[in-house]
């Protein structure tokens, strides 16, 4: 096990907070749309920041309109917002760490791949994940036009959004890696 990229992840998890309490404190809201960035790393710590609040919001409401809809009970609804939210900052906080603080690395426990072609790594997962969950938005729409259903479509197709939009920023930052 590689203790030492885990020590140094965990100590960032103070930095990491205190960007998550401020977005947007280093590109404005407007600026982050843009293809075009003067800062890839900046940008990406801002959709990081962005992904794991647009998550935590889609946690919330989702499970809300569940035990509204009598789809599910309060406990469970409780216990899959805490275990969805955790991942999120886990999943948050290692793509900033691995991205922007090491220029590339991927800590899976047992082993640490770094350099920065691992950024393209990171760039094909985020991608990955930001189209599967634009699946999983059309798959709840599924032919239903339920209120819940539109709205928690709507949340993921945003949560999406930005997953891909780290998905680009990775890309972007292996790009200027690669013209070094």
């Amino acid at each position: 096990m590689n203790y030492d990229v885990a020590s140094e992840w965990y100590r960032t998890g103070d930095e990491y907070v205190r960007l998550l309490a401020r977005p947007f404190a280093t590109v404005s809201a407007k600026t982050l749309w843009r293809c075009s960035q003067p800062h890839w790393e900046a940008a990406l710590t801002e959709w990081t920041v962005l992904q794991m609040w647009m998550s935590t919001v889609a946690i919330i409401l989702g499970q809300v309109l569940l035990v509204v809809g009598d789809e599910q009970s309060v406990v469970s609804a409780v216990v899959s917002m805490v275990a969805y939210i955790v991942i999120s900052y886990v999943y948050a906080h290692l793509g900033w760490f691995g991205a922007v603080k090491k220029h590339g690395c991927c800590w899976l426990g047992c082993i640490c791949l770094q350099g920065p072609d691992v950024l393209l790594v990171w760039a094909g997962l985020c991608m990955l994940l930001g189209i599967a969950r634009c699946a999983d938005a059309l798959r709840m729409l599924g032919g239903r036009s339920c209120s819940f259903c539109i709205v928690n479509a709507l949340l993921q197709a945003l949560y999406a959004a930005s997953v891909i939009y780290m998905g680009v920023c990775c890309g972007r930052m292996w790009q200027k890696d690669s013209q070094r």
